[in-house]
């Protein structure tokens, strides 16, 4: 089983899984914590660590705070301003555990590790904490940002952050930095906000940029290029970063094994694997980047800013898809491309606001569906 475990579904199918129960979790609690600095942030890790059992360590920077706050008219958390965040979450059955945590908040105070912070008393107060960490990919999805997911072993993620801002000051000076993350495993997401003015052409140029010297960072200190998620497609070109030549043709000969007809997630991981096309054989596709606005009226048009619609392109406002959260309506157009169709879907996220585009490639030969992100933006 170890074999399909980040796989990427490219050896076969899991069709039966055993699970193992575990006791109920007891009742927990939730901390704010404001730090001076990010250099403090594993000091405080190890702290709480060695002082309860936490279920959840979670950072972000000000920045991050500052956005989330204004997108959801979420008040200032605690009296202070701090330039780092951490919430904690940990098991407190009673008592004891909360003094536990009130001691090691302490220590952090006289460590100088830490200068304020909040503890919630009930599930609401919990509850209302979380919304500060987890509003923040929304807050900033309209920018858009270039984002990454990148993950480093616990103990180098403050030299890895420390590292990876100067290095984004070098490339793009200026540029609007966000990091969040779930730094119990190392798992980091880097944001970085196009300014406003520059073209999308332009902000996509240098990410571009960015991936490639943020990969080469991130491989040279032993970590991985898409943290809990897969290589998927998106990041197959730099696969040769984190994994050698050898390793590599060790999974290509496991493919051949497993899936000799290259039938299983064709194209994902690895490319040009047994039975399947080798990119440089398959036909191209042109591709299209667009967006398109939802002004006041609800009427959608394209976004004169972004590019006009493809040739032989049409707006269909008549396809709408209710979801659930802030993604009100889907509206779509369509193309033919090479002899094929290619849908457009634009995610409307509210009246006057950028929206995101998806490309769906719709292959009516093996009548399946490829979702393919057209940029590095968060997509709901």
């Amino acid at each position: 089983r170890h074999l399909f475990i980040g796989s990427e579904g490219t050896l076969g199918l899991v069709v039966e899984a055993t699970l193992q129960l575990e006791s109920e979790p007891p009742p927990s609690r939730v901390m704010l914590l404001g730090m001076p600095g990010m250099d403090a942030l594993m000091n405080v890790f190890n702290l709480l660590r060695s002082s309860m059992h936490l279920s959840a360590f979670e950072f972000f920077t000000d920045r991050a705070l500052a956005h989330v706050c204004a997108a959801q008219g979420l008040p200032q958390p605690m009296s202070s301003e701090c330039p780092g965040y951490v919430l904690a979450e940990f098991d407190c059955s009673g008592p004891e555990e909360e003094e536990g945590a009130l001691e090691a908040f302490n220590q952090g105070l006289e460590a100088g590790w830490l200068t304020d912070g909040v503890i919630s008393q009930d599930s609401r107060q919990a509850k209302a904490l979380w919304r500060y960490r987890e509003g923040i990919s929304e807050s900033i999805s309209h920018f858009p940002p270039y984002k990454n997911d990148l993950s480093v072993r616990v103990s180098k993620v403050a030299e890895f952050l420390l590292r990876m801002d100067r290095l984004v000051e070098e490339l793009c000076p200026g540029y609007e930095v966000v990091w969040y993350g779930h730094i119990g495993d190392g798992n980091l997401h880097l944001n970085i906000l196009k300014p406003p003015g520059e073209s999308i052409g332009e902000f996509e140029t240098r990410s571009h940029r960015i991936s490639e010297a943020s990969y080469a960072l991130t491989a040279e200190m032993g970590g991985s290029i898409s943290a809990e998620h897969g290589i998927g497609l998106l990041k197959q070109p730099w696969l040769n970063r984190v994994r050698s030549e050898e390793e590599i043709e060790l999974m290509r000969g496991l493919k051949k094994v497993f899936d000799p007809a290259g039938i299983f997630n064709p194209g994902n991981l690895l490319s040009g694997a047994a039975g399947e096309t080798p990119d440089s054989d398959k036909p191209h596709r042109e591709v299209h980047r667009l967006y398109a606005f939802r002004d006041i009226t609800g009427r959608y048009e394209i976004d004169p800013g972004f590019g006009d619609l493809p040739d032989g392109a049409q707006l269909d406002t008549t396809r709408r898809f209710k979801a659930d959260g802030p993604l009100v309506a889907r509206h779509c157009f369509t193309q033919q491309v090479e002899g094929e169709v290619v849908q457009q879907c634009a995610l409307g996220a509210g009246a006057s606001r950028l929206v995101q585009l998806f490309k769906v490639l719709d292959f009516d030969l093996q009548q399946e569906i490829r979702v393919i992100l057209l940029c590095n933006a968060h997509c709901g």
